[in-house]
């Protein structure tokens, strides 16, 4: 049953019977609210990896961060 505003709510499972039989909302909008909305890519993109060449400036470059 449906208590008024809460933030967050629309995705408690509580709330799930109010979107179903209140809402009446169709499966789409029930999945997307347990498990988010998913880019409907046509293939899976290609891994891809960037080297972090900057991973060590914290480090180095200590004095600097930490200045105040």
């Amino acid at each position: 049953m449906f208590r008024g505003f809460e933030p967050g709510a629309i995705h408690k499972l509580e709330y799930r019977s109010f979107w179903k039989d209140e809402l009446k909302a169709d499966e789409w909008v029930l999945n997307t609210l347990d498990k988010g909305y998913m880019i409907p890519f046509m293939t899976s993109p290609t891994q891809y990896e960037e080297q972090n060449k900057y991973v060590h400036s914290c480090v180095d470059y200590s004095s600097l961060v930490f200045k105040k």
